[in-house]
């Protein structure tokens, strides 16, 4: 039996900044795309960690600090509990999201992102694979 993987599905776009980049540029981009979390990357295009609206909030408005001098790298949440790699099944992706409780989780492609896989994506395409094994 041939498991389909994440590399046959279309993944969602994901919103980046880099570690260098400023808050003021970040929620720029966060507020340009009405998201709510951005993945931080390294000059490699390699997942770094993320920053929410909460980390914002929390770690440089209610602290005071100035947005235009404090960078993504000083505010990000990491280590990055999940990342996959487009080559990873998709039961295995659901397993592994279930295990550490992600709803979400960036793809990489050779270490670079390449995408957002969500929990709704794995269900619809395993839904579609199991439809096509019963007709």
């Amino acid at each position: 039996m041939v498991m389909k993987t994440i590399k046959k599905i279309s993944l969602l776009p994901i919103i980046t900044s880099f570690l260098e980049d400023n808050v003021v540029e970040i929620a720029k981009k966060l507020r340009e795309f009405q998201e709510r979390r951005i993945f931080i990357t390294d000059k490699k295009g390699a997942p770094a960690g993320i920053i929410s609206l909460i980390d914002i909030n929390d770690r440089v408005v209610a602290q005071g600090k100035d947005p235009k001098k404090t960078k993504a790298k000083d505010i990000m949440s990491y280590p990055l509990k999940l990342i996959l790699d487009i080559n990873t099944s998709l039961e295995e992706a659901k397993k592994m999201m279930i295990h550490n409780n992600n709803y979400y989780v960036p793809i990489v492609e050779k270490g670079k992102i390449k995408g957002l896989l969500n929990y709704s994506l794995v269900i619809e395409n395993m839904a579609k694979k199991d439809a096509k094994k019963k007709s």
